[in-house]
């Protein structure tokens, strides 16, 4: 679908704008539409100048995308002492340093050398050894092994999950030796095994075993006993079925069984039941076609099972105890494991500590920063120190933690302990703390925790021990008198035959066991049961009489079992009676409806036994057997009459005459019949024949009007007749037999007949003639503003709604479009985005339905005068080589404009061991707009001018300063201050004590508080030069009073 022109004159990349060529188009190509574009395909490389206007192909804009990948990897090199640094247009290059002190350093991670040249080189491990190490600020890696933060460890003393899954575990080897850890799919698959036995035990422990006698049965479950009782009885009908009896001679019933007896079902012991299914023991055991259920008992003498992912299996103890064993070594391991220390050496020196304890590892003062990808940096700071500096996320080969603990592209791996490598999870014979409950699934691979392990155990050793009891616990057999007990698989004898007489219970059946351990069963005359089934199909119990198939009479009521009741006595009829009536009864209500139903009412009957009439519209009539009055108001008269909805009929055009009708507002239909059973309306008058009635016609009148048609007689055009001489209104022969089909001769020339021009007008011949030349002209010359020129294979639109044009051209997709001569589509092939410069770039049009193709492969066609496309996120406009070029001119002034950065760049300088601003000839340049660095005492920012110069303006200051101080300290030194001068050039004062005071050349102040004035004084020694000690009183000064020792070049007096 094509959308309106757009005009695309320039674009602007980097601040330089770029005019395209093509930029006033005067229509528009489309290839698709929104949603369903098409890839154009077999597009020549066009030109790519600032005038071209050719299309340009994949491969074209692949070089551009390939020149930008490569300026985009292309970096900017900032180099150090040794070693360089790379930073691509974009990214920071932070360079940070930090006050450290020397110190001797571990041989196992760094070493320094000093190079021919007199550099210091500081060199990283390839496999550097740590103590310990803290990744991302969570995870610590030790010579314990690694520990996350509120998440798994691995470590020498086991596999801590941290309360999370361990997912995606292989399925663990199962065998006597095996310590792998099993996956929730393998327990899955335990617990679904323990989930059957457990529910075969119990249905085995619940089910009952069953003993049928030739009437009656009574069931027992395991543990419970059967009595099995017996009485004097009298000859009777026997089952064919195992036992007969037979009176002796002296009066005593004998029970004889069969030497090979068939039971349908056995109960021995009351809970023991034999039957086709198997064996199953009430409250123990069974072994039925289900399986085999331990009913909660031992199973013992249980070879040991096959241990292996596919077998089926039981375990005996001794695995399991195999298992249990090396369980509590594990559990000896890690006790001894927890309380032995592990060592910690420095390069000199050793610490221990225990699991648990702390070890803390102290380090020096320094900043973070981004360092070179080897891990380690060095700078000089200012007193002439080397500081190493290590990078926050460095990377290595190979890390040894501890001695023990190594860290590689592998994965982790403890010596002695577990391993987290790409071939999977070992445990290092360590427990595996911490795991989340896996999910248990027949496809489940996560882990499983011992929890989840001790159920599933604890329910095997439930089941163990249930077939372990059920196995020992025997069955008893008890008679009246005497008993016999049998375990499972023992073997009880019950014969019959002549016995000896005995007491007999009353309850239909005695046993007693002979001398030789046999049961003998003797019968009751008067049997009672709890329960009987005579014949197979009749059971008769304390709910009634049940018989298979036929009528029940039971507490619930009676149930006839669809069989008739007879004899039934006639019920009351009353609105209270609850009597069953019988056939005659109804028989009599039946004849009063009958007379109703088949002498019909007075003037209205109908002869059937069919389903009812339905008049279902409002005030609709429906009369006869299944009639249907469908719509309102109306009628449907006879069996089976269905009314259809009132289709109002306006008129007709005969001959090109509209004739319009009466009666053409219905208001309701009248039905005679239905669909394929229509009714013959007989009888009928002559309807009135006008323009306005509304009458019906008889046969009679149609007659005539028909009589008046076939007057025309062989005037008219007739329709042939088919075969049966009934009208075939499909076709009209011309000429009678005269024209040959196959020949095309003979026929009936129409003359006269005027050009057609509805859609099913007849046509002349001038019109087909001038058809024909059009069609010829299409085939020779080609349609008004389509032409081909060529003799060779027609074009083949060979997908769905495909277009081929084109001698040879092939659309061999749905949708495609082949456009010119030998052009075949190829696939619709997505292109979904490119990454440029690390950034993914995602397109439009990236789910294309088909392809354009204006070529094949070795003969693409340029595709010209292309406007400039719409360069946008979601434009799927083709774009023209005036936009490619405009592209690779920018691109080329990029590339210009990082050559450029290069050389105004700020670079070390190997020979001054420093960076250098110095380029081209010019030796020294300036460094501008330097942001202020921090001035403290740590710091090693660079400082700008306006620093500098407040410093220099703070230094000019203070030595004018400190020069006027001089100056004012050598005025007093020399002539004194006001009104305080001394002319002397001898020694000076000395002011010893505390809070003293000496004036006066040589005047020593030797005490606290003392004052010596004039030359020579000494405080506490003389008055003046020729003086002597004063002892007077005190020295009154200004505030107070207090003593006074003074040393005077006069006599001192008492101060006002």
């Amino acid at each position: 679908m094509t959308a309106a022109t757009v005009a695309t004159k320039n674009v602007t990349i980097n601040g330089t704008s770029y005019n395209f060529a093509g930029t006033a188009p005067t229509s528009t190509v489309s290839v698709g539409i929104v949603g369903s574009e098409r890839t154009v395909t077999n597009v020549a490389a066009g030109r790519i100048t600032a005038s071209s206007t050719d299309a340009i192909n994949g491969s074209q804009l692949y070089a551009t995308n390939q020149s930008i990948t490569a300026l985009a990897a292309k970096p900017v090199t900032f180099a150090g002492n040794t070693g360089s640094v790379t930073k691509k247009l974009g990214e920071t290059l932070t360079v940070k340093g930090g006050k450290t002190t020397a110190g001797t350093y571990s041989d196992k991670n760094l070493n320094t050398v000093v190079d021919t040249s007199g550099n210091l080189v500081v060199q990283m491990a390839d496999n550097p050894v740590f103590t310990s190490a803290i990744i991302g600020g969570t995870t610590t890696l030790n010579s314990s092994g690694m520990t996350i933060t509120g998440g798994p460890s691995v470590t020498t003393t086991g596999v801590n999950a941290g309360s999370k899954k361990v997912t995606n575990v292989a399925a663990g080897t199962l065998s006597s030796t095996s310590t792998d850890g099993v996956n929730g799919s393998q327990l899955y698959a335990t617990n679904q095994n323990v989930a059957t036995n457990t529910t075969n035990i119990n249905t085995l422990k619940n089910t009952p075993l069953t003993f049928a006698g030739n009437t009656g049965t009574v069931t027992k479950k395991l543990g419970e006993t059967l009595t099995v009782k017996g009485g004097k009885t009298t000859a009777g009908t026997y089952s064919d079925k195992n036992l007969n009896t037979v009176v002796d001679a002296n009066g005593n019933l004998v029970v004889q069984m069969a030497e090979n007896p068939v039971f349908t079902s056995a109960i021995i012991g009351g809970t023991t039941t034999l039957n086709s299914s198997g064996m199953t023991i009430t409250g123990g055991p069974s072994v039925t076609t289900t399986g085999v259920n331990a009913g909660s008992k031992k199973v013992t003498n249980v070879a040991a099972g096959t241990l292996s992912s596919t077998s089926t299996d039981g375990v005996n103890g001794s695995q399991l105890y195999a298992t249990n064993q090396n369980v509590a070594t594990n559990t000896t391991n890690i006790n001894t494991l927890k309380n032995t220390p592990l060592t910690f050496a420095g390069n000199t020196g050793t610490v221990t500590k225990k699991l648990g304890e702390t070890l803390t590892v102290k380090g020096g003062k320094t900043t973070a920063g981004t360092y070179s990808d080897k891990n380690l940096n060095t700078v000089v700071d200012t007193s002439g120190n080397l500081v190493v500096q290590m990078a926050e996320n460095p990377v290595f080969t190979s890390a040894i933690i501890g001695g023990t603990t190594t860290l590689n592209s592998s994965g982790l791996t403890i010596t002695g302990g577990p391993s987290v490598t790409t071939t999977g999870v070992n445990a290092g014979s360590k427990k595996v703390t911490n795991v989340a409950a896996g999910t248990l699934s027949s496809t489940s691979t996560d882990g499983v925790n011992g929890s989840q392990l001790y159920a599933t155990n604890q329910n095997v050793a439930t089941n163990t021990t249930n077939i372990t009891n059920l196995a020992n616990t025997p069955l008893t057999f008890a008679g009246n008198t005497g008993s016999v007990t049998k375990k499972l698989g023992e073997t009880l004898t019950v014969k019959g035959g002549k016995t000896t007489a005995g007491t007999y219970s009353d309850k239909n059946l005695n046993t007693v066991v002979d001398a030789n351990g046999n049961l003998v069963v003797q019968m009751a005359e008067n049997p009672v049961f709890t329960s009987a089934i005579i014949g197979g199909t009749t059971t008769l119990n304390s709910s009634g009489l049940t018989i298979t198939g036929g009528p029940s009479v039971t507490t619930t009521g009676v149930n006839a079992g669809s069989k008739k009741v007879t004899n039934v006595a006639a019920g009351t009829l009353s609105s209270t009676s609850t009597d069953g009536v019988n056939g005659s009864q109804l028989y009599a209500t039946n004849s009063n409806i009958n007379n109703i139903y088949n002498t019909g009412i007075k003037y209205f009957h109908a002869n059937s036994t069919g389903e009812d009439s339905q008049a279902t519209g409002l005030d609709s009539v429906a009369i006869g057997m299944g009639a249907v009055a469908g719509f309102d108001n109306d009628i449907a008269l006879g069996a089976g009459s269905v009314t259809a909805e009132t289709v109002a009929t306006k008129g007709v055009t005969l001959d090109g005459t509209d004739y319009a009708f009466a009666g053409v507002t219905p208001t309701s239909t009248v039905s005679i019949g239905s669909e394929g059973a229509e009714r013959t309306l007989t009888n009928v008058a002559a309807g009135r024949l006008s323009e306005t009635s509304t009458d019906a016609v008889n046969g009679s009148q149609l007659h005539a009007t028909n009589t008046a048609l076939n007057t025309l007689g062989d005037r008219a055009v007739q329709y042939d007749l088919h075969e049966d001489s009934s009208v075939n209104y499909g076709d009209i022969t011309l000429g009678g037999d005269t024209y040959n089909q196959y020949t095309n001769e003979g026929g009936t020339t129409i003359t006269n007949v005027a050009d057609g021009s509805a859609p099913s007008d007849a046509v002349n011949f001038s019109q087909l003639t001038e058809t024909n030349n059009s069609i010829q002209n299409l085939y020779t010359s080609g349609t008004k503003y389509f032409h081909a020129n060529s003799t060779g294979t027609d074009s083949a639109a060979v997908g769905a709604d495909s277009v081929a044009i084109g001698m040879g051209a092939v659309a061999a997709h749905d949708n495609s479009v082949a456009l010119g001569a030998g052009s075949v589509t190829s696939g619709a092939v997505a292109s979904s985005g490119v990454t440029l410069a690390g950034t993914d770039y995602v397109f439009a049009g990236s789910n294309p339905g088909s392809t354009v193709s204006v070529g094949d492969t070795g003969a693409e066609r340029t595709i010209t005068h292309v406007a400039a496309g719409r360069l946008s996120e979601t434009s799927t406009d083709a774009i023209n080589g005036s936009q490619l070029y405009a592209t690779n001119s920018a691109v080329n002034n990029i590339f210009n404009e990082i050559d450029g950065l290069q050389d105004d760049a700020l670079l070390w300088n190997e020979t001054l061991n420093a960076y250098s601003a110095s380029h081209g000839d010019t030796a020294v340049n300036k460094i501008t707009r330097v942001a202020d660095g921090d001035l403290n005492e740590v710091s090693t920012d660079a400082v700008n001018g306006s620093q500098l110069y407040a410093t220099n303006q703070q230094v000019e200051g203070n030595t004018t300063s400190i020069n006027n101080l001089g100056d004012t300290v050598e005025n007093i030194y020399t002539t004194g201050t006001k009104y305080f001068h001394a002319n002397s050039t001898g020694t000076d004062s000395s002011a010893l004590g505390l809070d003293s005071v000496a004036i006066g050349m040589g005047a020593i102040a030797a005490n606290k508080n003392d004052v010596a004035l004039g030359a020579g004084s000494v405080s506490g020694v003389t008055v003046g030069l020729q003086g002597s000690p004063w002892a007077g009183p005190t020295m009154r000064l200004p505030g107070r009073t207090r003593p006074a020792r003074s040393a005077w070049g006069m006599w001192a007096a008492n101060a006002p």
